[in-house]
């Protein structure tokens, strides 16, 4: 049995429909609490009236309700507290002084050579506008690169704020990613064993899996410990492609193998079962508090402890209430781990394996069970392919990519993560005891490693392997999954499989079917000057949902705005196609991102100046547009390009004005953008030179309700003379924060404030959005985020 309406699943879906709404829009907690209180004293009295047994299935109504309530208070609260939480409110490039204990230690630099961000516990977080007492991240400097887990810093430093999301959510954000400690000067502190002594003790297990795994030291701790700081970027993009990335993280797979190895030991030693039950229980907290207590790893602990206390007491056990109350539990604690991808993703492929198994499991042919071989193949593509069916829609959500040979993929890499972890956890217990036998159980660990890591390149390397996708519509998909579960439990005497390949059939038509009649004319133009850090970005929405670009942002040190901030906002809204991406001159803030945008969407036109430069970045570039076979346009003054009657005037450069021209910046691409009276004129890179050219050439043609500031707002741009020509009714700067040039300048803002100008700036509020309204006055707003 399955256990659909089991009354703890029944329990956690009714808090979870109390608890997502709360979080959602953060309501006073007390009415709740009060209201669940009371139904929870009335489900009490009416269960205790036994004689009217009609009530009693009234209480259950009460007990639900109670649980809906008692959701709500808890979300409600919690969303309280994510307002209050102090690393919100401290400023970016803030002096701040720190004290606390290392979660994780540094070891080395990460394997793309920069410094790990280590997460400090119980950290004091001192700054100018206050103090509190919280957990921080931090960058240590080269000299603390040997602290391990456990040891006591003091730090002092500057505040990095994290930038804004590029989509806008109203639910809350967790503190720890409000930004992280860049340190110049770190004290480091020694401290008692038994100050902390589950930090204590993962820091001697990062210290023995350092001596062990010399090779494979970043993956041994990611496996074991759960730390993934000083992961190469390049072997976690390798295993994200190959679908494989959950290996490198504590999951249900890992707790089960540590505790069968703890049953198999106390089984060849004859320990009584009692005995041993206990005793794989509290190793297996004791292992679980020491790694931090992640939430998959939890959910498998409390999986596993109902498991093994069901068999102790010899009561039966079903896995989907267990699941049930282990959510319930972790969401009672922390209510805000519903909106952790790693809580989404752990719950949602256990789920997905239990209720696709139970319903396919069924379907397949006795013969195929009857060969263990078979049987064990094809279980395993059935359980990799209901996890990748569970999850896909959460990694589509979170990651904007889907990876089908997943289902592939885990075939060997399961095996191959098992026999890895059995040898890491064998040498670092025998390292102190039996030093050559932990060395030998290391090398065939490593062995391990290098055929995963084989298998995640060979996975990563197949055409399809991942693909990058939009953000899912939520409501259609909850449409689709209802609509999927209605078909199959229609007309309960007509055979399994024909069920089931109705409710595929309904659900598939509803994914395919509803964005094509949804994706209507909103009637209304959007820009959106995206925050890429230093460098420009401007997505631009026409009235019929189709989608431009003037420029891709910046790309370098490992940072690809086009992949990183580009490619994930234009997604996030449903964009598969640019009609035309403009990149308005070939230096690396404006081109950089603009492979990656060409090769993660269909684009069908890219007009650039045509300025050749012999630079790496814009080579693939060209290389980007040949491969997809993209139309390339030369940029020249004089041409204009309407796509759903919004109109793009290019008003320089000029063809003459490419011959011996030594500063890209000065054969940047001009952009008047048009649509009824409604102006916006973006100037690139280009200076004052030009911008006199320009007033000289279209004396009173040069009037718009938005300017975007030259040149990242330089000195060089942005001219009085061009400020007056223009008359703008808002000035966007598009610029990193604490960026290394001084941008904006401050005579450009000051020039830009005495004129009476708004003026927005991403340094300062991140991605800005213009509406502009179709009616004949074009009148035009700033979206709210």
């Amino acid at each position: 049995m399955i256990h659909l309406y089991h009354p703890l699943v029944l329990a956690l879906l009714s808090f979870l429909a109390g608890l997502l709404p709360a979080l959602r829009f953060a309501p006073p907690p007390l009415p709740f609490v009060f209201v669940s209180l009371l139904l929870a004293a009335a489900a009490i009295h009416f269960t205790l009236e036994r004689s009217a047994a009609d009530r009693r299935g009234f209480a259950i109504w009460i007990v639900l309700s109670a649980f809906a309530f008692a959701g709500a208070a808890a979300g409600a609260m919690a969303a309280g507290r994510a307002a209050s939480d102090c690393r919100f409110a401290v400023p970016a490039g803030a002096e701040v002084r720190a004290s606390g204990m290392l979660e994780a230690g540094a070891g080395t630099r990460s394997g793309d050579g920069s410094l790990p961000l280590l997460p400090l516990a119980a950290a004091d977080l001192n700054w100018a506008g206050g103090s509190c007492r919280t957990r921080v991240r931090a960058r240590l400097p080269d000299e603390a690169m040997d602290a391990r887990a456990g040891t006591r810093v003091n730090l002092h430093g500057v505040w990095v704020q994290a930038p804004p999301a590029h989509t806008p959510s109203g639910w809350p954000g967790r503190g720890v990613f409000a930004g992280f400690i860049s340190s110049d000067s770190v004290a480091i502190a020694e401290v008692p064993r038994l100050a902390n002594p589950l930090l204590y003790l993962r820091g001697a297990t990062e210290d023995r899996i350092r001596r062990l795994f010399p090779r494979h030291d970043s993956m041994a701790e990611a496996l074991l410990l759960g730390r993934r700081e000083r992961m190469d970027p390049a072997v976690r993009d390798r295993f994200t492609r190959a679908g494989l990335v959950h290996l490198l993280a504590i999951s249900g797979t890992h707790v089960g193998l540590l505790a069968g190895m703890v049953l198999i030991a106390g089984a060849i030693l004859r320990v009584s079962r009692r005995r041993l039950t206990w005793a794989t229980l509290g190793l297996t907290w004791v292992y679980l508090l020491m790694i931090g207590a992640p939430a998959s790893a939890i959910r498998a602990g409390l999986m596993l402890s109902l498991a093994l206390l069901a068999l102790l007491l010899q009561r039966p056990s079903a896995a989907l209430p267990m699941i049930a109350a282990a959510g319930l539990f972790l969401l009672a604690i922390d209510p805000r781990a519903i909106l952790d991808p790693g809580f989404q993703l752990s719950f949602a492929g256990v789920g997905g394996i239990i209720l696709v198994l139970h319903v396919v499991n069924p379907l397949v042919p006795r013969a195929w069970k009857r060969i263990r071989s078979v049987r064990w193949l094809v279980e395993s593509i059935l359980v990799s392919a209901a996890a990748f069916v569970a999850t896909a829609p959460i990694t589509a959500h979170h990651f904007g990519t889907v990876a089908p040979i997943a289902i592939v993929a885990n075939i060997p890499a399961l095996p191959l993560m098992s026999l890895a972890l059995v040898g890491v956890l064998s040498a670092t217990l025998l390292q102190p005891l039996l030093p050559p036998l932990a060395h030998l159980c290391a090398d065939g660990a490593g062995l391990a490693f290098d055929l995963l890591d084989r298998v995640a390149s060979i996975a990563a390397a197949i055409p399809l392997a991942s693909v990058e996708v939009n953000r899912p519509d939520w409501l259609l998909w909850s449409a689709a999954a209802f609509a999927a579960v209605l078909g199959s439990h229609l007309a309960p005497r007509v055979r399994l499989p024909i069920r089931l390949a109705l409710a595929t059939g309904v659900a598939a038509a509803l994914l395919i079917a509803w964005p094509v009649f949804a994706r209507g004319a909103t009637g209304s133009l959007e820009l959106h000057f995206l925050d890429v850090g230093q460098g420009d970005a401007t997505a631009i929405r026409t009235p019929r949902g189709r989608w431009l670009l003037i420029d891709a942002g910046p790309s370098e040190r490992g940072y690809d705005a086009g992949a990183r901030r580009v490619l994930p906002f234009l997604r996030a809204r449903g964009a598969s196609t640019l009609e035309l991406l403009i990149l308005t001159h070939p230096h690396l803030d404006h081109i950089g991102g603009a492979p990656a945008v060409i090769r993660g969407l269909r684009v069908r036109n890219v007009i650039e100046p045509g300025h050749a430069v012999g630079s790496a970045t814009y080579l693939d570039l060209l290389h980007a547009i040949e491969e997809t076979g993209t139309a390339w346009i030369a940029g020249r003054s004089g041409r204009s390009i309407t796509v759903d009657g919004v109109v793009l005037d290019l008003l320089w450069p000029d063809p003459e004005t490419l011959d011996g021209v030594t500063d890209a910046n000065q054969i940047s691409v001009v952009v008047r953008i048009r649509f009824g009276n409604f102006v916006a004129l973006l100037t690139g890179d280009a200076g004052a030179e030009v911008e006199h050219i320009l007033v000289v050439r279209h004396p009173g043609a040069l009037r718009a309700q938005v300017l975007k500031a030259g040149h990242h707002g330089s000195s060089t741009s942005t001219s009085a003379g061009f400020l007056a020509a223009v008359e703008p009714e808002l000035v966007i700067v598009s610029a990193a924060r604490r960026n290394r040039y001084g941008h904006p300048s401050p005579s450009v803002v000051r020039r830009v404030e005495e004129a009476g100008i708004e003026l927005a700036r991403t340094d300062r509020d991140g991605t800005v959005s213009l509406r502009v309204h179709p009616e004949a006055t074009s009148r035009w707003e700033r979206i709210s985020r």
